[in-house]
């Protein structure tokens, strides 16, 4: 049983955003100067977005990785 490592509750929900559903989801922009990355790594539409797995509390709200 999983439970929330902020406060242990046993409210939780499971996100997974799979960046190969549909183009557009959500934003995936550098967040520092273009000077701090290479070429490469600025072209983020061609290397792909992460998919992000995540819980959600229900009693907190906090946001945590799964295992």
């Amino acid at each position: 049983m999983k439970i929330c490592e902020k406060c242990g509750s046993k409210k939780l929900f499971s996100l997974r955003i799979d960046s190969d559903w549909s183009y557009g989801t959500g934003d995936y922009y550098p967040v520092n100067e273009d000077k701090y990355y290479t070429e490469e790594e600025l072209q983020y539409e061609a290397i792909g977005r992460p998919d992000i797995n995540i819980y959600h509390c229900l009693d907190c709200d906090a946001l945590f990785e799964l295992d």
